[in-house]
């Protein structure tokens, strides 16, 4: 508004006067502008100090986590140190220990090599005697097989005699059998006529007393044994 006036005004001392309005506007303005910007500094450097106070607060306690991290540190360099000599000190104790088992076991191989052997050799022993023992066993096999083959021939043999003299006394038997029947029938008869005759005779003498006949107790005792012989006959048969 100022320059306008400035440039339209023709008059010298106005000029000079707005020209002056403008200088003194244009210095209040570089003053306000100058005030403010430097309360914006002033603001910027108090933010500034609160971030430098909570970064060096910051810093302190990082500071002290890096103390302590040390310190563990240390103390976990130390359990380290502590743990690699007697990691080394293990390592040598099971060198040690493992040369010892090797030459203890070289030493049960020898003892386990040299048993073997005996007992590949007992059992080499033992196998040849049993290879021994299965060739007798079987010569004695076959001379047993051929003496059962010339007992089972003699027994066959004796079989077939047996049964042809079974045959043969069955034979006789069976005709002795029909011989004591035949007999018996005709004993049978024979009583039976003598009944009949005694039965005559006691009638015609009734009035005699009877008589004891000697050949009737021969005739019971013949028939009892050709009963007994029948019977035994029958049974055998």
């Amino acid at each position: 508004m100022l320059e306008t006036r400035v440039a339209s005004n023709h008059s010298l001392q106005s000029m000079n006067e707005d020209l002056m309005r403008l200088k003194l506007s244009d210095k209040d303005t570089h003053v306000h502008e100058n005030d403010q910007r430097h309360h914006e500094v002033a603001a910027q450097i108090s933010a500034a100090d609160l971030r430098v106070a909570s970064l060096g607060r910051a810093q302190d306690v990082v500071a002290d986590q890096l103390r302590q991290a040390q310190a563990k540190w240390n103390a976990q360099h130390n359990d380290h140190d502590h743990r690699i000599a007697q990691t080394f000190e293990l390592a040598h104790t099971l060198s040690a220990g493992q040369t010892l088992l090797e030459e203890k076991h070289v030493l049960e191989t020898q003892i386990v090599t040299s048993q073997f052997h005996k007992v590949f050799q007992r059992l080499q022993d033992t196998l040849d005697k049993q290879t021994m023992g299965d060739q007798a066993l079987e010569r004695c096999v076959a001379n047993v097989h051929s003496e059962v083959t010339t007992l089972q021939a003699l027994h066959d043999l004796h079989a077939t005699e047996m049964k042809e003299h079974v045959r043969a006394l069955r034979g006789q038997c069976i005709q002795n059998t029909t011989a004591l029947r035949l007999l018996a029938d005709e004993v049978l008869k024979l009583k039976q006529r003598a009944k009949t005759q005694d039965f005559g005779r006691q009638q015609q003498h009734d009035h005699l007393p009877p008589r004891r006949h000697p050949e009737r107790d021969s005739d019971k005792a013949l028939m009892a044994e050709l009963d007994h012989a029948l019977r035994h006959t029958s049974y055998t048969t």
